[in-house]
C-alpha cells in the first residue's frame, strides 16, 4: 500500500484540496494528513483531475480483500 501526503479542505478530512509530496509548514498548509491510495477519497480527487494532471499523481490502489 502507497501512503499519500495530503492536504484536506477543513479540519474534518471528508475532501482532499491537494496533493503534497512530503510534508509542509502546517501554518502554510493546514489541515496536513495521510491516507493510503486504496482510500475512496483519493480515488475522488484522483478521478476529478484532468488527465494531464493525473500522470503527475499516484494512481489509486484497489484495497486487497
Amino acid at each position: 500500500m502507497t501512503l499519500l501526503h495530503v492536504q484536506f479542505i477543513n479540519e474534518n478530512q471528508t475532501e482532499i484540496l491537494s496533493y503534497l509530496a512530503c510534508i509542509q509548514d502546517a501554518a502554510t498548509f493546514p489541515n496536513q494528513g495521510d491516507l493510503e491510495a486504496s482510500d475512496p477519497r483519493w480515488a475522488e480527487y484522483f478521478n476529478a483531475r484532468s488527465p494531464s494532471d493525473r500522470m503527475n499523481l499516484p494512481a489509486p490502489e484497489r484495497e486487497h480483500e
